[in-house]
């Protein structure tokens, strides 16, 4: 005796499979299966994206002020006037310090949603202004004031400072050895600590208190910064890698 055939349950039309190897033709059909495709793109759960840059920059920076405007990136009103406040010390007039903390304030999270031309410029702006704020910001706490009578101008003074500053090429702009980095700002800072001074008509010895005062402001500035991004540590620490403190393993004996 034959059994019975197991119930199969029917599907509504719209639901049931088209035959192997067929489209099927049913409107119905094409409009459920949207239905579900909707249904599981309105479900899946949505990735984080990275903030999109405030501001596109075309160049990079190759000077101080150029610099400033890059970090800014935009908000002007923000920071109006800001590279003109970080280099006041220079005027040897017990011109208050400026902070360079608010304009930084988000700079990793910039660096990280730009890519291309607008990153290193990014990060070769950042470079620039911290190695001159910080002198600035050294010359400023050290109470310099300036000699009208010894013949050197403000205007001047600033300028041959800042150019003085700019001539350093910091790893963001060329990969190189923490050293080379080291030795470029040791000598920068001592030029132009020496040309304060000269404008300031000082010594020769406070001179070298201040370039080394400007260099553990500078080494302060940019922990601070590279803390906070790493992609700027990666381009621009001056500290040596550990593998170039260690010293390297004592080979190992032979077979006699």
């Amino acid at each position: 005796m034959g059994g019975r055939r197991p119930h199969r349950e029917l599907l509504p039309r719209a639901q049931q499979p088209p035959p192997a190897g067929q489209l099927p033709t049913d409107p119905d059909w094409w409009r459920h299966r949207h239905q579900e495709a909707q249904t599981d793109h309105d479900q899946t759960p949505t990735r984080p994206r990275a903030a999109k840059p405030r501001h596109r920059v075309e160049s990079i920076p190759e000077d101080f002020l150029s610099a400033v405007d890059v970090l800014i990136g935009g908000r002007d009103s923000d920071f109006h006037g800001l590279a003109v406040k970080l280099l006041e010390p220079l005027k040897l007039q017990g011109g208050a310090i400026a902070d360079l903390r608010d304009v930084m304030d988000g700079f990793a999270e910039r660096v990280r949603a730009s890519h291309g031309t607008t990153r290193t410029a990014l990060l070769c702006a950042a470079d620039l202004v911290i190695l001159v704020t910080a002198f600035c910001e050294a010359v400023g706490a050290s109470g310099i004031r300036f000699e009208t009578e010894h013949g050197y101008e403000e205007s001047d003074l600033v300028t041959d400072v800042v150019a003085e500053l700019e001539r350093v090429t910091l790893g963001s702009r060329r990969v190189s050895h923490p050293s080379y980095i080291r030795g470029a700002i040791d000598t920068a800072y001592t030029y132009a600590a020496d040309t304060v001074y000269e404008a300031a008509n000082g010594g020769a010895e406070l001179a070298h208190e201040l370039a080394l005062r400007a260099w553990r402001r500078y080494a302060a500035l940019l922990a601070d910064a590279t803390w906070r991004c790493p992609e700027l540590r990666l381009t621009s620490d001056t500290e040596d890698p550990p593998e170039a403190l260690d010293p390297p393993p004592a080979p190992v004996p032979g077979p006699p």
